[in-house]
């Protein structure tokens, strides 16, 4: 079924009234572009969840595929309400914002678990993230390791290690992504959180949102029990490998200045969201405990952008002082120094305006 956005925000707030007894209603977000054909295998493991309360929110970018076909086929065998679209754009506006006018149809009270169109979940995946993040009354955030496999979802190899979630903070965040995004599953607070804040053009949305948790200081939950299978194909938007030399072979390819311009912009972007919190009545509203964590980090990003445009002996200091700011893997962590140290990172923009003016001053932090 269609919805314009009016009325599918109506129809979602109207579906998500749950009773005591039920559980709380996890959305599927899903974003399609050209993706019919691996989609079936996708949407067949979302029906195979013993988790049974979700719904899929989902939004067509423009295929030029039989991607709106499949997914109506879908939506005529499920419940009514169990899978809506999102009214599409007509014109293609990209993955990042796909997600991000996605995540704006969640209703309070929401749980959200990001989806590619190419995966397959494994059965127990919504269940697993769901009692992971329960109990918690923070911001929260669950990501797991996948198996990756072939177009064939052949040759399953399981993804790299995840560390211990209580030892993820800012600065891991900043460094490297470990959350990707097709396991991941926010709670309440977290996407209250997230709505409020922009991400820069080029990071997408697990990224960001991992980030915006640990500003806030809340819990990065892990979960080293795979929870999908993670398909590798010529299409992939983002690839992955296992192998830690081939890891940080590619990143090498790349070069510094890729890497050090998000870096710079997500730094930039958080110390924006930081700051945003004790303008005028969004203080009032604020909970302490979310303001305390994010007024601290806010020292921690000054103090990168800062050592950015310092001298490269500045910067060896810097790392110094803050060994906390590394990448999980020893090679790529020296890849990681190297390029802090040697390359001179542009001025990041100052978005404190544009990001100040999507903050909805009217709706309190607190989920």
């Amino acid at each position: 079924m269609t919805f314009s956005l009016k009325d599918e925000a109506s129809h979602i707030g109207e579906a998500s009234t749950l009773r005591a007894s039920e559980s709380p209603v996890i959305y599927i977000l899903l974003s399609l572009y050209n993706g019919a054909t691996y989609l079936p295998e996708q949407l067949e493991s979302f029906l195979r969840q013993d988790y049974r309360s979700w719904r899929l929110l989902w939004r067509d970018d423009g295929s030029n595929d039989e991607s709106r076909v499949l997914m109506r086929a879908f939506s005529a065998k499920c419940a009514s309400g169990k899978c809506i679209e999102v009214s599409a754009s007509p014109r293609r506006i990209g993955v990042r914002r796909s997600y991000e006018l996605l995540l704006n149809h969640v209703p309070e009270n929401g749980y959200v678990a990001f989806a590619d169109q190419d995966d397959v979940w494994l059965d127990d995946k919504l269940s697993r993230a769901f009692n992971a993040l329960k109990a918690s009354r923070k911001p929260a955030l669950y990501c797991a390791r996948q198996y990756i496999v072939d177009e064939n979802l052949a040759h399953r190899r399981l993804s790299p290690a995840l560390p211990p979630g209580e030892s993820l903070h800012l600065a891991t965040a900043l460094t490297q992504n470990l959350a990707v995004g097709h396991t991941v599953l926010l709670n309440p607070a977290a996407i209250a959180l997230i709505k409020k804040s922009v991400a820069p053009e080029d990071v997408l949305l697990d990224w960001w949102s991992y980030l915006v948790v640990a500003l806030f200081g809340g819990e990065i939950v892990t979960d080293n029990r795979p929870a999908s299978l993670y398909r590798q194909h010529r299409q992939n938007t983002v690839g992955a490998t296992s192998h830690l030399l081939i890891r940080a072979f590619r990143a090498m390819r790349r070069g510094p200045a890729v890497f050090i311009r998000r870096f710079a912009g997500n730094v930039a972007s958080l110390r924006q969201v930081a700051s945003a919190l004790p303008s005028a009545s969004m203080s009032e509203r604020a909970p302490k405990a979310l303001q305390i964590p994010a007024q601290q980090h806010r020292t921690l990003l000054n103090e990168i952008e800062d050592a950015l445009m310092a001298s490269p002996l500045e910067r060896i200091k810097f790392l110094f002082r803050h060994r906390d700011l590394h990448r999980q893997g020893r090679l790529e962590h020296i890849v990681f120094c190297l390029w802090f140290i040697l390359r001179r990172a542009s001025q990041p923009p100052r978005r404190g305006r544009e990001i100040a003016l999507q903050y909805d001053k009217s709706r309190t932090l607190t989920p």
